[in-house]
């Protein structure tokens, strides 16, 4: 890109989730807008390869963790 090329092009950003509406959870609401347009969605990520293996890698792990579970007992004791 040329030096006028980057100074008078369209400056384009993605908004924050703070900006989408207040809510700073409200980026999870999805299809967001990506730079060039596209929307993209939980569902239409998971086409690409490589999220759908870094979600396995995530799930497996998690999967793989041992869940220690205890049980309350009357006099402010806990059992394994």
């Amino acid at each position: 890109m040329g030096f006028l090329t980057q100074h008078l092009a369209e400056k384009r950003a993605i908004p924050s989730f703070y900006s989408i509406g207040g809510d700073p959870w409200s980026f999870i609401d999805f299809p967001q807008k990506t730079k060039s347009g596209a929307a993209v969605s939980e569902t239409s990520s998971l086409g690409v390869t490589a999220v759908w293996a870094c979600i396995k890698v995530l799930a497996n792990t998690m999967a793989s963790l041992p869940l220690i579970t205890y049980k309350r007992l009357d006099k402010k004791g806990k059992e394994r």
